[in-house]
């Protein structure tokens, strides 16, 4: 379950990250900030921080 996602600049590099918590995921609960990255390249969506997560779920059709 995640809570508010609040938008923030959390690193003052000038780009909108967001901030939530999440819940009812023991042992994955806790804050955490989605960071907006900016690359020359493509580089992939999401860059996991930690080795063991929930499972990642597909975002819904928009058809």
């Amino acid at each position: 379950m995640y809570d508010k996602f609040i938008p923030r600049d959390m690193d003052g590099d000038g780009d909108v990250d967001f901030v939530s918590t999440r819940g009812n995921s023991v042992p994955n609960d806790g804050v955490f900030w989605l960071e907006q990255v900016r690359s020359d390249e493509p580089v992939p969506a999401f860059e996991a921080a930690r080795d063991s997560d929930s499972e990642q779920m597909p975002l819904p059709s928009s058809h």
